[in-house]
């Protein structure tokens, strides 16, 4: 059946089509389609969950999303450092910048104010726009924003490090950004 494909796609001029490489490459696709689902068993430190996290992204990372809560490799860093090293530890408020649901939960119930804040998203306490923030100077011990100076408007340098002093300015002589 595979022959037959095989010539009916050269017949049709599709010989460098994705289909007759798929089928000339099954066992490597085979490969990639089970490396997808988990390389390496692993834990995660958000929920404790044992075994092979799947990939993530494009292109895909292999082995960077756990399958019971959605985290990535970012999220159970932040978890490890807290864990570890107590970045959080006497922290009274927080301001989290596009707040993913895992930080989102375990900051609520970490700290004693938890304000989350986004431009886009609709399920926020503030929005706020990063670039230009409308928050009162030192209202807030600390400042969290993760995979976000990516998405400032201008790449220059000059734009980030503007929203990294936007974002201090808020936090009190005490406080700090994560």
């Amino acid at each position: 059946m595979k022959k037959i494909i095989k010539k009916i796609l050269i017949t049709l001029g599709l010989k460098n089509s994705f289909l007759y490489w798929a089928l000339s490459n099954r066992a490597y696709l085979r490969k990639i389609l089970k490396d997808l689902q988990g390389l390496y068993p692993r834990e995660c430190p958000c929920c404790d969950f044992h075994g092979k996290f799947v990939a993530f992204g494009h292109p895909p990372r292999y082995d960077a999303k756990c399958p019971q809560c959605g985290s990535l490799e970012r999220h159970r860093l932040l978890f490890i450092i807290d864990r570890d090293k107590g970045i959080l530890d006497g922290v009274q408020s927080i301001l989290h910048f596009a707040p993913e649901p895992i930080v989102r939960n375990y900051l609520q119930n970490k700290v004693n104010q938890y304000t989350s804040a986004d431009l886009f998203k609709s399920d926020v306490d503030l929005k706020e726009d990063i670039e230009n923030l409308s928050l009162p100077s030192e209202s807030v011990e600390s400042v969290l924003y993760s995979n976000v100076l990516e998405h400032v408007n201008d790449k220059k340098s000059s734009k980030i490090d503007q929203s990294y002093s936007q974002a201090k300015r808020e936090i009190n002589c005490y406080g700090s950004n994560l």
